[in-house]
């Protein structure tokens, strides 16, 4: 796994101003106070170490921090809790997702077909298989592109001109097998998907997914479009459009490049390309599929005794978590991180205003000896917060908008869901100080005049 540098010089820095903020600040201050202040501190309310300017700005840098801190982590979490929510038009558990390798025979391309027709023939022979279908790409382009994507292809749509090679669309090409809409249960919703009469001598075509068509051709009907791909099939030519099949991704992030990411797809059949390795298969079933591992090998061994599937089946959810794992990695540190970070701010807060008010208890008993209520004290004590929190509150969610779209591509993120992020740390924030600050300021409103004139 790659460190982000970006991403450890953020968290580097937050450690280093907290340390100083924390320790070195208030050791310089007190290096530099003269015994004569120190002596008389006794004596005044209001002139102390503690409660002098210098811990005034210490107490908002904190607050500060703890914001940055909150808003980054509440915003990651967030972004993590919609990746993880989304739904998929299928179920990710019933499918059984293997890797192997037969070769495309170029002179001979009706041997791997060949292949491929009696393997699916001998696993659906197992009860409790529903479908079985062939891909060149990995969960059959149904698993999610994590990491900053690649793989797609560049295309030409019959009857466009393009300025440029750099001005041509994209697209992610996924070669299969008949059943890729059995497998998936994705019906087609125009057209047809691929099909046993799809072979090597007869017209190519191929088969768009939604996304492609809203991208392309909005409003416009894609049966009978004609697309080619650049490279290793472009000696096929254009492909008629005959079908466009349902999204087997669920909606993307806001902002995410559906091309690089894998959401606009174009299926071509493995029966046309003879130039194309069979690396990997998905089956479908009833209860558990991992069921069907041993009679998957056994099956492969009858076809071809020098193949094997290389690794482990994987259901496609572990397949998917284990593509996640990264990102999972990365936003639960920043779960984790911020939780600890606001503990440990929400501490640093009670203890400089537990502090700071016990040194004004002898002011807070001669005001209520003169009348003072108890709901007046209260209000004293929090009212000298209020501003430190609206300061550093403003300074540390601005701070940490200002992180969040610095670390934003660097971690992925495509857009930041800013609407639910900032009333949530705002209340944090709240919280948080009502708590630091209401604590002491009780208190410091349940003295007895009398106890609170002695405290030293």
């Amino acid at each position: 796994m790659d460190m982000n540098g970006t991403v450890i010089g953020f968290v580097v820095a937050i450690v280093i101003l907290s340390a100083l903020a924390s320790s070195l600040v208030p050791g310089l201050r007190a290096a530099r106070s003269s015994v004569a202040e120190n002596l008389k501190d006794d004596s005044r309310t209001s002139s102390s170490l503690f409660l002098g300017a210098l811990s005034k700005a210490i107490l908002g840098f904190q607050i500060t921090v703890t914001g940055v801190l909150a808003f980054v982590s509440v915003m990651m979490v967030l972004v993590w809790i919609h990746m993880k929510s989304r739904d998929y038009p299928f179920n990710p558990d019933s499918l059984l997702s293997a890797q192997l390798q037969i070769e495309a025979d170029r002179e001979n391309p009706s041997e791997r077909q060949r292949k491929m027709s009696l393997l699916k023939e001998r696993i659906m022979s197992n009860p409790g298989v529903e479908a079985v279908a062939f891909y060149e790409q990995e969960g059959g382009g149904a698993v999610p592109i994590n990491g900053l994507g690649g793989g797609s292809f560049q295309i030409e749509i019959e009857g466009e001109v393009y300025e440029s090679e750099e001005s041509k669309p994209r697209t992610r090409r996924v070669i299969v097998s008949e059943g890729v809409e059995s497998v998936f249960g994705i019906e087609p919703l125009i057209g047809r998907s691929m099909n046993s009469l799809d072979s090597f001598e007869s017209e190519p075509v191929c088969a768009v997914n939604k996304a492609f068509a809203d991208m392309y051709w909005p409003n416009e009907d894609p049966i009978g479009k004609r697309i080619k791909t650049i490279g290793s099939d472009t000696k096929r030519g254009f492909r008629t459009v005959v079908g466009v099949v349902q999204n087997v991704l669920p909606n993307p992030m806001p902002g995410e490049d559906l091309v690089e990411k894998g959401y606009v797809k174009m299926y071509i059949p493995y029966s046309q390309v003879e130039w194309a390795d069979i690396r990997y298969l998905v089956v479908k079933g009833s209860g558990d599929p991992l069921r069907f591992a041993e009679p998957m090998r056994k099956a492969l061994r009858e076809v071809d005794p020098s193949q094997a599937f290389n690794g482990r089946m994987l259901t496609l959810r572990k397949l998917m978590d284990r593509r996640a794992i990264v990102n999972d990695l990365v936003f639960a540190m920043f779960g984790v991180f911020g939780a600890a970070s606001l503990i440990l701010g929400m501490v640093g807060l009670y203890a400089i205003m537990s502090f700071t008010t016990r040194q004004r208890f002898r002011e807070f008993g001669i005001r209520m000896a003169l009348g003072a209520t108890s709901r007046e004290i209260i209000v004293t004590v929090i009212k000298r917060g209020s501003l430190l929190l609206l300061i550093g509150g403003v300074l540390g969610m601005a701070a940490g908008h200002a992180s969040a779209v610095l670390l934003k591509s660097a971690i992925n993120v495509h857009q930041l869901p800013l609407g639910y992020t900032y009333p949530i740390v705002a209340f944090i924030l709240i919280l948080a100080t009502v708590f630091s600050m209401g604590v002491p300021a009780w208190r410091a409103s349940r003295l007895q005049p009398s106890k609170a004139l002695r405290v030293e």
